[in-house]
């Protein structure tokens, strides 16, 4: 019979005669053509999932794909410098990586390995966005650099198929293949149940989420499309008892980011200036207290539902638009709101500061449409302390809504933290505020700002002993970090 082209299996062998010496009876004759069809199709099945072959695209994306090692600011117990590892990619032919804000968080140091010419360079930090946890990374090279563009996420569809390169578990330059299984504007939906932090959940970013292979050391990896076009750039990956989850901040969100760190070294976003809530009935005793019934009775018959204006900030962008205690928001730009998730990720990312958004709102039984002149976020810059292995900021604005922190809190946020340092390993948690110092069993000296505690550390020579009073949103009490300061 020859070799038969892949689609014609079922056609050739629903062809063939079946022929013996002897006259077959007329049922079995018909179960083995039945037989014969399936076989048919079944071969149909197996041929027409190809092989793809991927050695002209690894060979064109891997020259892209380095290794980034990291030397701390803090040390270990043994006095040892803490070192990181992680993958960037580069981006342009004049030496712009880009990779994740955690694997360069708090570095002394940033050097760049490629593996596939054993080529290493030192690398400076242009600027980072802890928000979306992207960083950018510039190198100097004699000649120009092998690189690959970002492509369009937003093209991108569920059951693509995808390639990532990254440096899982010490493995140089490993590619793993997979499809994009879904795509979100936020981590909290990828089964959370911790408390909600949009800071370490990413809710101001973009993600696909893959089956490729996402273990420690590709954090920063590339997600490629098959033309070689950059999709992603992989933030985490969470491992299941059948295998694992690569969650990879999509590119059109790096694209964004990295123009701005590239202009200024850091990013701006826009400000509402509104502590803004999800609605569900749990809310209806507390929403009696500030809305119509009118309101309410429409916003239940409103099938999207919609968050709810729980508090202002005083001349906010909000208040000055009018926009009020109770008010029902129900689309945006004429977008109807689904989640909360989905309305800060547009405020952050689609936004700019002093553009106008149009919010459509239920107030007093009726629906009207109220524009509001954004304002622009402060850039609360943030620290990193490397003697105590932590990045702070200022305790702020939103954040006060945000963490649900008393109005009167005076202290400063911890935005990250050095994994295995010591006030990692003692306990310190981002989101959490410290509110003083105690140093060698002195008294507490309050710290309300970030240069309170920048100027303390920098007086303190090592040996000494320090323990930060700090406070937590999901506790009602102070809790105490002690640090042996290196």
């Amino acid at each position: 019979m020859g070799l038969m082209p892949i689609s014609n299996f079922s056609e050739e062998i629903a062809n063939i005669e079946v022929t013996t010496t002897e006259s077959l009876p007329h049922k079995l004759l018909h179960e083995l053509q039945e037989k014969i069809r399936i076989l048919g199709e079944v071969l149909d099945g197996i041929q027409s999932k190809q092989v793809i072959d991927l050695t002209e695209l690894a060979a064109q994306v891997m020259p892209c794909v380095a290794s980034i090692e990291t030397i701390g600011g803090s040390r270990t117990i043994n006095g040892s410098y803490l070192k990181g590892y992680g993958t960037g990619c580069l981006i342009s032919s004049n030496g712009y990586l880009v990779t994740n804000n955690h694997v360069v968080e708090g570095a002394r140091k940033i050097n760049v390995l490629f593996h596939d010419n054993g080529l290493q360079f030192p690398a400076t930090l242009v600027g980072s966005d802890p928000e979306t946890d992207i960083a950018l990374l510039k190198i100097d090279a004699e000649e120009e650099l092998p690189y690959a563009t970002l492509g369009n996420s937003d093209l991108v569809k569920v059951g693509a198929p995808v390639v990532l390169v990254g440096n899982p578990l010490s493995f140089q330059n490993f590619l793993t293949t997979g499809v994009v299984g879904g795509k979100s504007s936020t981590l909290a939906s990828a089964g959370r149940d911790h408390y909600y932090d949009p800071w370490e959940d990413g809710i101001y970013a973009d993600y696909l989420f893959s089956d490729t292979l996402g273990n420690p050391g590709s954090s920063g990896g590339p997600l490629f499309n098959l033309q070689g076009d950059i999709i992603g750039v992989i933030a985490r990956g969470v491992m299941g008892p059948g295998g694992g989850i690569a969650m990879s901040i999509a590119s059109n969100t790096v694209a964004r980011v990295i123009a701005e760190l590239k202009e200024k070294g850091y990013v701006t976003r826009s400000s509402l200036g509104a502590e803004i809530v999800s609605l569900d009935n749990r809310l209806l005793p507390y929403l009696l207290t500030l809305c119509s019934p009118e309101s309410i009775a429409l916003w239940i018959d409103n099938p999207v539902g919609g968050l709810f204006i729980a508090d202002l900030l005083k001349d906010s962008p909000a208040m000055n638009a009018g926009l009020k205690k109770g008010d029902f928001i129900i689309a945006y730009n004429d977008i109807e709101v689904t989640t909360q998730e989905q309305f800060f990720a547009y405020l952050a990312m689609k936004t700019e500061p002093f553009s106008n958004l149009k919010l459509s709102l239920i107030r007093d039984g009726e629906i009207i449409d109220v524009h509001v002149l954004l304002g622009k976020r402060d850039v609360n810059r943030v620290v990193n302390i490397e003697r105590l292995g932590i990045a702070v900021e200022n305790l702020e604005g939103e954040k006060y809504f945000i963490f649900e922190f008393d109005s009167n809190l005076e202290g400063i946020f911890v935005n990250s933290l050095i994994k295995d340092s010591e006030a990692n390993l003692m306990g310190l948690r981002p989101a959490d505020v410290i509110t003083g110092i105690m140093i060698d069993g002195q008294a507490e000296t309050p710290i309300k700002k970030v240069e309170d505690l920048v100027k303390i550390i920098d007086q303190i020579d090592g040996g000494h002993e320090c323990v930060l009073v700090v406070r937590s949103h999901d506790r009602s009490r102070p809790n105490y970090i002690y640090i042996e300061l290196g």
